[in-house]
């Protein structure tokens, strides 16, 4: 059985329409009791409502399955107990997070209980980090050993749910870490610079960011030095800057500053099934070894349908065939790099770009 959390949520609606294509039992689970029965009469699928706040209602709802795909966010405020009662049912765990602090806590906790279960814990299997841990390894095949991959993210379109800004807020209260000569380092100051990532040379306005990607590809790839980036957009920043992390950190702790941002990030409600089919994005990644270079690209679109497509799939892996690698996973180590390809080809169009040799 696959268990699904948070299946009333914008994610967890699409990701619902996905696991109805499996051949596979689900149960729905979620915290409003009325939009489970609706899901149950829409789908036949069983429901059980949860309480967050009890380990106990949090151990019934994930009760006799194999595989909890999590979608309640933000995690840093509702994961930690959810990854504690998964483990200790030795289910496989999945979930959508985009946040660093988020994965950093959960392998650090859980990682070896989860190995010694054997079961995989696999966080990050939304969009940007499962797309992203598919090009870094599509990149580096043949390689070695990597020196180093540049994660670059640019996206258009501005509807997303109220769970990820509030993912993005406690983002920006936390201490961000790059991955460098193979330890985590500070970001500090946080840049804005550009970057020529594509063989057409043209020039981004970027912002280095928190990737999962830091703590994920070290998991499979060896690798020293890992950078993420948002592209910016060219005409709201005009020159570099460079930030001191603690200003930003301070701006969104603040009682006045922070209180402000918080309501400015989450007042708008949840996007339309619509507005968010408006979204669309590239993923580029850049991997180096000695004095070659390659390049892989993902252009996708609509990206929180291609979250549910991944975790669902990725589910079903899981869930018939199991997985060799247990403990802390990135999501190509447990249905592969192919794999993922091939399932996100109708939203994620790949291009790999000749290797280069550096000058």
């Amino acid at each position: 059985m696959i268990v699904l959390l948070g299946a009333t949520g914008v994610t967890g609606l699409l990701a619902t329409a996905e696991l109805r294509k499996l051949d596979c039992a689900v149960r729905l689970v979620g915290r409003d009791a009325d939009k489970l029965q609706k899901l149950h009469d829409e789908t036949g699928f069983e429901t059980r409502v949860v309480d967050l706040a009890s380990s106990e209602s949090i151990a019934n709802a994930i009760d006799g399955t194999k595989v909890v795909i999590n979608c309640i966010g933000p995690f840093s405020d509702h994961g930690d107990v959810v990854v504690q009662e998964v483990v200790k049912a030795k289910a496989h765990y999945i979930d959508t997070t985009g946040e660093q602090v988020f994965i950093s806590a959960i392998f650090q906790k859980y990682g070896e209980a989860a190995k010694e279960n054997g079961i995989a814990l696999a966080p990050a299997c939304a969009f940007e980090y499962a797309i992203a841990d598919t090009a870094a390894t599509l990149a580096t095949r043949g390689f070695q050993d990597t020196d180093s991959i540049d994660l670059v993210y640019k996206m258009k379109g501005s509807a997303t749910s109220v769970g990820t800004r509030k993912s993005l807020y406690n983002q920006l209260r936390e201490t961000w870490f790059r991955l460098k000569d193979r330890k985590l380092q500070k970001i500090d100051p946080i840049e804005i610079t550009h970057m020529t990532p594509l063989a057409d040379k043209k020039r981004y306005r970027v912002l280095e960011f928190p990737g999962g990607e830091a703590l994920l590809l070290p998991l499979h790839i060896s690798v020293r030095n890992v950078r993420s980036y948002m592209v910016l957009p060219s005409k709201l920043f005009k020159i570099d800057l460079k930030i001191p992390s603690g200003i930003v950190r301070g701006f969104a702790s603040a009682p006045i500053t922070g209180d402000f941002l918080g309501l400015a990030l989450t007042s708008k409600g949840s996007p339309t099934k619509e507005e968010i089919q408006t979204n669309f994005g590239t993923v580029i990644c850049k991997a180096y070894s000695g004095d070659l270079s390659q390049t892989v690209v993902a252009e996708v679109r609509d990206p929180y349908a291609l979250t549910a497509l991944i975790v669902a799939k990725v589910a079903e892996t899981l869930e018939k065939n199991g997985t060799k690698a247990t403990g802390p996973c990135a999501p190509s180590m447990i249905a592969g790099a192919d794999y993922i390809v091939e399932v996100t080809s109708e939203l994620a169009n790949w291009i790999r770009e000749p290797a280069l040799q550096l000058q």
